[in-house]
């Protein structure tokens, strides 16, 4: 049986929840500073081809990151671990976002390590600043079966959250003013993920 790695987009959510995680380094977007704008993306673009990303770069050159941006980084992934003899798995819409791919990386029967540091060239070169770049700028919509559930979770908790928040960050509010909150709301939505979608084995939080 060939092994895999589950991969999993941005924060990782808690382990608790038999929620099973691996993630590696790969660039966490645009490395400009700050909030994210056409025009960082458009310095990300030029660190991106300053170290030989020419695809990464020409996606966000023009300080948008769409949802064909988005398809293309992965696909180039994907030819990138398969040139290298590894396959990855057809990518399922995070239900945590409703925007990011869920996927898995296939080792073909070779080595974990070394399809490991395969991957972190992939994704570094052809994947991490374009994905998360479009994580960040475009409208995330928690998938609302795991919305609803949360929601129930964090009022059980104590925690007001109306019914127009559709996003992970406009339920859990903002990590460093409330952490406690931030922390409930991952393991609400990791509860909910875990019975709603239990052919998901990772996923992850955008934002």
């Amino acid at each position: 049986m060939n092994a895999v790695r589950p991969r999993a987009v941005s924060l990782a959510v808690s382990a608790v929840l038999a929620t099973a995680l691996t993630s590696c380094g790969i660039a966490p977007g645009p490395r400009t500073g700050g909030p994210i704008t056409p025009e960082t993306l458009k310095m990300s673009s030029q660190l991106e081809r300053n170290e030989g990303h020419t695809e990464s770069a020409d996606m966000l050159a023009d300080g948008v990151v769409d949802k064909a941006d988005y398809d293309r980084a992965f696909n180039n992934l994907v030819t990138c671990m398969r040139e290298g003899g590894y396959d990855v798995s057809t990518p399922a819409i995070n239900p945590a976002d409703g925007l990011t791919f869920l996927f898995e990386y296939r080792t073909q029967g070779r080595d974990l390590h070394a399809m490991n540091d395969h991957s972190l060239a992939c994704e570094t070169k052809y994947w991490g600043a374009v994905s998360a770049s479009y994580a960040a700028t475009n409208e995330q919509r928690m998938d609302e079966p795991v919305r609803s559930s949360v929601q129930v979770c964090m009022k059980n908790l104590g925690y007001d959250v109306p019914d127009d928040a559709r996003s992970f960050r406009a339920i859990a509010g903002d990590p460093i003013d409330e952490g406690t909150r931030d922390r409930y709301a991952t393991e609400c939505l990791g509860e909910a993920i875990t019975r709603l979608h239990p052919e998901i084995k990772s996923f992850g939080i955008s934002g």
